[in-house]
């Protein structure tokens, strides 16, 4: 009798400790292998140079699109190996290899990654900075608790949500598993829907860099699924900047 419940406590030490491996290696495999920042592989940029230019020379806006510069310079560039000169420069005939930048009372929307010459043109990037006609929240003057106006805000959090696309991210949301990985994202966004629909956004070819982040700068449920990127501060998710700095890795590949 003794001798059988030795066994059995054996037996149970065994099922214990092997469950704590199983819990161990899920809670890894989680954090390892759930999409975060979703990139299209075919969009990466050959280069970590990359010309950005202005479609016209807007100089209504010179405060915004030094604001806009700022931020992709503080969050992209300081957090990885891209480079995207002075910002200073009219787009030209020649400017096909570049990231073109028009401005427009308009939804926000770029061309993602890299689009080489000869295919369906430049990458194209469009930012808003009077949010009339699109986002009229975003138009607010007052003075926010970071110090900047509410429009100031939309402008660089957009303006780096959009260089993302431009780099080749894609929405955060869109992830096939976003029921399973976030429920309450889930009911507002049903990823398959969406890219059935045909939604650019979606990815030719999407593959996962790091863990799936709600908090990502890329992610429209960043906010409570309300899609208010102004409430929150203008900065990268900590997975962000560990997708970027792979992202820009990935063109440094090429150089």
């Amino acid at each position: 009798m003794r001798f059988r419940n030795r066994l059995y406590a054996v037996a149970f030490i065994e099922l214990a400790f092997a469950a704590i491996l199983l819990g161990l290696f899920e809670f890894f495999s989680d954090l390892m292998f759930k999409p975060q920042m979703r990139i299209d592989k075919t969009k990466v940029w050959p280069m970590l140079s990359i010309p950005v230019c202005w479609e016209e020379d807007y100089p209504d806006f010179a405060n915004e699109k030094k604001w806009a510069q700022n931020s992709v310079h503080q969050l992209l560039e300081l957090n990885s190996d891209y480079k995207f000169g002075d910002w200073s420069k009219r787009c030209g005939a020649g400017d096909e290899n570049a990231i073109r930048i028009a401005v427009a009372d308009e939804w926000p929307l770029t061309d993602i990654g890299y689009r080489p010459r000869g295919s369906a043109g430049p990458t194209h990037l469009r930012l808003n900075f009077k949010f009339a006609a699109w986002a009229p929240a975003c138009s607010s003057e007052k003075i926010g608790a970071d110090g900047m106006s509410i429009r100031e805000h939309c402008i660089r959090t957009i303006a780096v949500h959009e260089m993302l696309h431009a780099l080749g991210a894609l929405h955060e949301q869109l992830d096939p598993k976003l029921k399973e990985r976030d429920p309450d994202c889930y009911r507002v966004y049903d990823p398959i829907l969406i890219c059935e629909a045909g939604d650019d956004q979606c990815g030719q070819h999407p593959v996962a860099l790091t863990a799936y982040d709600h908090d990502s700068i890329m992610n429209y449920c960043r906010n409570g699924a309300s899609g208010n990127f102004y409430d929150l501060p203008v900065q990268l998710s900590d997975a962000d900047k560990v997708g970027l700095k792979a992202l820009s890795a990935k063109s440094g590949m090429f150089e």
